[in-house]
């Protein structure tokens, strides 16, 4: 009988747990879907509203997630946030935009850039040269890296108060902009 009255407590415990985690909430809202989509698919409703060239990468996966957005409204910004959203990078090479993982990102001609440019998304990946006048390069660098992604890169030229920054646009105008923080707090080296 004991035996029973624990199994019949467990069973009358576990039933909303059992409801909850078959719809995914205690409401019968629907949950959004996030199937995979062939990126084949996805690029060529890119080409379609953005008329670009696209090559992609052996190593990028045959499907990847879009989330919520819709194929027929995607364009070139929504893809590069889907693209980082499933870890891979969009680079533009004469006129064709390679699609290849971000792991190896870095290994590709990125535009090379030193100040602020409005004319490149957030998303898309640079490669930033950063002079400070005051802060040493070497006491920024361990500070900086631990908040850029893996594919990034980070590193001080050695005595000439300049750094090299690889990341996605958007997060190197974060990180420049706590460099020139640190830099600004730096009482004047002489």
């Amino acid at each position: 009988m004991t035996v029973r009255m624990i199994v019949l407590t467990l069973v009358v415990l576990a039933a909303p747990m059992l409801a909850y985690s078959q719809d995914g909430s205690a409401s019968n809202s629907p949950r959004p879907r996030f199937e995979p989509v062939p990126i084949v698919e996805v690029l060529d409703a890119v080409r379609r509203n953005d008329d670009r060239s696209f090559l992609i990468d052996h190593r990028v996966p045959p499907v990847i997630v879009i989330g919520q957005a819709s194929l027929r409204d995607i364009d070139y910004n929504t893809l590069l946030i889907v693209l980082r959203n499933n870890d891979l990078a969009a680079v533009r090479v004469d006129d064709i935009v390679n699609v290849i993982p971000a792991s190896i990102v870095r290994h590709y001609p990125l535009p090379v850039i030193s100040a602020e440019d409005d004319s490149i998304h957030d998303e898309e990946w640079v490669t930033w040269i950063i002079q400070t006048e005051n802060a040493p390069p070497e006491s920024i660098v361990p500070i900086i890296r631990p908040i850029m992604p893996a594919a990034g890169h980070f590193a001080a030229n050695p005595g000439s108060q300049s750094m090299l920054l690889v990341d996605r646009y958007g997060n190197a105008k974060r990180i420049v902009a706590l460099i020139r923080q640190f830099d600004a707090a730096t009482p004047p080296q002489n």
